[in-house]
């Protein structure tokens, strides 16, 4: 049997965030927007901890997974998450389904889509200069 290592968090001892990102286990729990989130700052830069700030932010109700956090593209207020008192499962295929995934630009795109924006100017042009 291996021996239990501590994390390397220094804030392990004293968080009380019911997600970790370095507990694998605790990753397939809820968290609630009211309860604490991760504050190490080298997790901190993971989509669903910048997810999780941004709700606590605007309040939302309902509790969320990881992988609801993770597939959050916009969050604004009145945003809803799950309701405690029924169903996960179907309410999460629900949920998921009717949101806009996030969309990773392939780089190819991403270039293609840089090249047709150097046609146009965007500086704002000032009146009486030419």
């Amino acid at each position: 049997m291996a021996e239990w290592e501590r994390p390397l968090c220094s804030l392990y001892e004293s968080c009380n965030a019911p997600l970790c990102p370095l507990d694998q286990a605790s990753l397939n729990g809820i968290w609630y927007s009211d309860e604490e989130s991760c504050r190490s700052r080298t997790h901190g830069s993971l989509p669903w901890i910048q997810a999780q700030r941004k709700l606590s932010r605007v309040a939302a109700t309902g509790f969320f997974t990881v992988e609801m956090m993770t597939s959050l593209a916009v969050i604004r207020k009145g945003i809803t998450g799950l309701d405690p008192n029924a169903s996960k499962q179907e309410q999460l295929r629900s949920w998921l389904h009717n949101r806009t995934a996030k969309t990773d630009l392939r780089p190819e795109t991403r270039s293609a889509r840089t090249r047709h924006l150097k046609n146009f100017s965007f500086k704002k042009q000032v009146k009486g200069k030419d």
